[in-house]
């Protein structure tokens, strides 16, 4: 990890604080033995087999995938979170790169990538552009992407648009929230002890084959 921030300096400072939520980011990217990582959240839930992962960790393909919300990003997304990504893509987006963002609502809570498409450099610019922000991409709703605590997503979120080839969504298969999905779920803190959420969790334990200890 050392060698890893040396050079990045707000990276190293933020992991060094209280941030929680960077470990998400750096501890795959850097530490990982294998050279594909799947990430994902402790409030998520698989309902089946995930073949569109088990597809892509069995392939050639080099692209990653992504969760993302389903929100209408025409009514939902600010002006000025576009605004801000349009910046941002300005100062991180090199002549003749790749540059894909087809979904604003970008969540982290599933994340599959090989690990040498994860350009940390991505991460350190934004954090430089973010402490010269102006607040009115850091306040309000626009704060669900360039406020204090979500660095880590938006940061993904940036490395993710840069990826060559492209990254791609997991689909409507694949959900955010409690409406449940056929394949997954992130439910979010707020949605995760829902009493629907808790029936919804309480019946996919009760499911699982049980070994010759007592499941409690």
């Amino acid at each position: 990890m050392i060698d890893a921030l040396r050079t990045r300096p707000r990276l190293d400072a933020l992991y060094r604080g209280d941030y929680q939520p960077l470990r998400k980011l750096l501890h795959p990217a850097v530490l990982a033995r294998h050279a594909r990582v799947v990430v994902l959240d402790p409030d998520t839930a698989f309902w089946r087999r995930p073949e569109q992962l088990v597809d892509w960790a069995s392939s050639a393909d080099g692209g990653g995938l992504f969760l993302h919300d389903a929100q209408d990003e025409s009514v939902y997304v600010p002006a000025e979170v576009r605004e801000a990504f349009e910046e941002l893509r300005r100062v991180i987006q090199p002549p003749s790169r790749l540059w894909s963002m087809p979904y604003f609502f970008f969540n982290s809570g599933l994340l599959a990538y090989q690990c040498d498409r994860c350009d940390l450099d991505v991460a350190e610019y934004y954090l430089q552009w973010l402490a010269a922000a102006p607040s009115k991409y850091t306040t309000g709703k626009p704060g669900l992407w360039f406020g204090t605590w979500t660095p880590e997503q938006t940061a993904y979120q940036l490395i993710f648009a840069r990826m060559d080839p492209a990254a791609r969504p997991l689909g409507g298969d694949y959900r955010i929230g409690y409406g449940r999905g056929s394949v997954f779920n992130h439910f979010l803190w707020l949605q995760l002890i829902r009493p629907a959420s808790l029936e919804m969790l309480r019946a996919l334990v009760d499911s699982l084959p049980r070994g010759s200890g007592r499941l409690r």
